[in-house]
């Protein structure tokens, strides 16, 4: 066992503000701190996990336990919420991480803080009981010499391939970087009013997520957080959003909603002022979309190959819509790209050069056929009845679950 330095809490405070890094508006919200202190010898609790005990006031006596980390043959774990007359307050970065065997887990709620990454990799976890204290779902850095941008990031379920629902705590307010990136058989979400901030690729190549419902308290939404959710349907942006924004992943750009193939409409909001590079990639399913008046640009790619795209409304006459063919296109043949459906805008308009330039079909804005807006069915946890803020429905087929009770325990 080895003597816990002061360094450890430097370097966990410097982890926290690199997750920050990429972080939208990042003056917005404070990073994490971690306040120095003495720390015990590491020891060995209950055969899985390693503990300390912690004196942060540097007075001689001990004020609470840390878990630091739990060996990866675990497969079920209960953390007490004391050790030793001590609290558990707090769980060190990447606690969890790796630990392929862990299928549940439970965080009682004298935990107030927990590091970054903590379940980074727990491709069997299916359970997951969190405490009501805490309020960031945060990452870890790791530079691992090769892929930059949000790459770098894990995230706080990143991997966690085997979690089907999630329901996050009302205590939560921030939905770090790569949050659940790659959790491919998560099926859905519910994200409460108190949270304010999600970050970068939040949900990237969540494969099976069918819908996800933003509640407008969200004032802060990172890039490119639904590439690649492919069975995506149903989305509700919150009022707030002002830019569908493209992630760098592996030294890739990836769109907002770049290959979400199922979704086939989605109401953009009024607030919206850009839609960035390939925003809408690939959706080969969306049908309709109408681009409010407040929009001033359309990035490069924005909705190439939607195949099944037949009409795009432009409000804004003088909306800036990059100049190439494949900008707005259902497909590429023989050399380039092609547009079958039909640019609705005002006369004169810079959509209507650009239809022209590109021979595609263009009429004007009292033309375009009416849209029906899309209802987004799943609820947030403050319209869920509250007996329990657990997501049922896919609980039901599968025992796979990740919930907090706070808001039933309030209500």
């Amino acid at each position: 066992m080895r003597k816990k330095k002061i360094l450890a809490a430097a370097v966990s405070a410097v982890m926290a503000v690199g997750c920050m890094a990429y972080m939208p508006q990042t003056d917005v919200f404070e990073p994490m701190t971690v306040e120095a202190g003495s720390y015990s010898y590491e020891m060995s609790y209950d055969d899985y996990l390693t503990i300390q005990k912690v004196d942060k006031d540097d007075d001689g006596t001990y004020d609470y336990v840390e878990i630091v980390e739990c060996d990866t043959s675990a497969t079920e774990i209960e953390i007490p919420s004391e050790i030793d007359g001590l609290h558990v307050e707090s769980i060190g970065y990447r606690a969890f991480s790796y630990c392929k065997n862990l299928t549940s887990i439970t965080i009682p709620d004298s935990v107030i803080e927990v590091g970054g990454g903590l379940f980074y990799n727990c491709t069997s976890l299916k359970e997951v009981t969190l405490s009501n204290n805490i309020t960031y779902l945060s990452c870890y850095y790791r530079n691992n010499g090769h892929y930059g941008g949000d790459d770098a990031y894990k995230g706080f379920f990143e991997d966690c391939t085997s979690l089907t629902t999630v329901t996050i705590g009302d205590s939560v307010t921030s939905i770090g970087i790569n949050t659940f990136k790659n959790c491919e058989s998560l099926t859905s979400i519910t994200i409460p009013n108190s949270v304010t901030t999600i970050a970068n690729c939040a949900f990237y190549s969540c494969e099976k997520l069918e819908s996800v419902i933003i509640p407008d308290t969200v004032t802060e939404v990172g890039e490119g957080i639904f590439s690649f959710c492919r069975s995506l349907k149903e989305v509700k942006l919150p009022s707030s959003i002002t830019y569908l924004s493209s992630a760098y992943v592996n030294n890739l750009e990836r769109g907002f909603f770049e290959r979400c193939s199922s979704l086939t409409s989605i109401t953009i909001p009024d607030s919206v002022t850009r839609i960035g590079i390939m925003a809408f990639y690939e959706c080969t399913s969306l049908e309709s979309l109408t681009i409010p008046e407040n929009v001033t640009s359309i990035g490069r790619r924005a909705f190439s190959n939607c195949e099944s795209l037949e009409s795009i409304i432009i409000e804004n006459p003088e909306c800036e819509i990059y100049d190439s063919d494949e900008t707005i296109s259902n497909d590429y043949e023989d050399g380039s790209y092609y547009f079958n459906g039909t640019i609705y805008g005002c006369e004169n308009s810079t959509a209507q050069a650009y239809a022209e330039k590109y021979g595609y079909a263009f009429d004007l804005i009292e033309n375009a056929p009416t849209i029906t807006e899309p209802v987004v069915t799943t609820t947030t946890a403050a319209e869920e009845t509250p007996v329990e803020t657990t997501t049922t429905a896919a609980a039901e087929e599968d025992d796979t679950t990740v919930t907090t009770t706070a808001a039933a325990e309030e209500d």
